[in-house]
């Protein structure tokens, strides 16, 4: 909510305030400018939730985690910009929305990466794991607990093996 936020506020100042980009005064306020963020805010988490962003990223690669935010951005821009046109709101900018569109993937992408190496250095202290306990011991068993030992950064921990071949109390570490 804070990036779509920011991005909301950093596109509407480059629009209208910084000069930047050349203006004609006279259109809309700053509150009927911000009065969307209403609609923009609800649509663009219903939209995140629904694209699997809220799920858990440990193991998943940062490019599949991007190219789901870079759509889902799409997504939003293009619903809320039909509600505008339904709506006949023919004095918003299209340059604000496209401006907010590149901030918020920006800002959501930024955010993610970030999030995501703070997790792994915590991660790779001993803090924040996942304890797993594996149901039958083979040799993917074996293989899996080799990539968890080599990828700390996961935050994975095996408590244990339960395997009618392997005697109680037995370590395979």
């Amino acid at each position: 909510i804070i990036c779509f936020m920011l991005a909301f506020l950093a596109a509407w100042f480059l629009r209208l305030k910084s000069g930047i980009i050349n203006f004609q005064p006279g259109y809309l306020s700053f509150n009927e400018y911000f009065v969307p963020i209403v609609v923009i805010i609800p649509l663009y988490l219903i939209i995140y939730y629904n694209m699997g962003l809220y799920n858990p990223y440990r193991i998943k690669s940062i490019n599949s985690e991007m190219y789901k935010i870079f759509k889902g951005n799409l997504y939003g821009i293009i619903i809320f910009t039909v509600l505008l046109f339904i709506f006949k709101e023919i004095h918003y900018s299209r340059i604000l929305l496209f401006l907010f569109a590149i901030l918020c993937t920006g800002f959501s992408i930024a955010e993610r990466i970030l999030v995501r190496k703070i997790l792994r250095e915590v991660r790779k202290k001993g803090f924040n794991k996942k304890h797993i306990l594996f149901v039958g011991g083979s040799y993917l068993t074996e293989e899996f607990m080799e990539r968890l030992k080599d990828n700390r950064q996961w935050g994975y921990q095996v408590m244990g093996i339960l395997d009618d071949g392997i005697p109680p109390g037995k370590s395979t570490s």
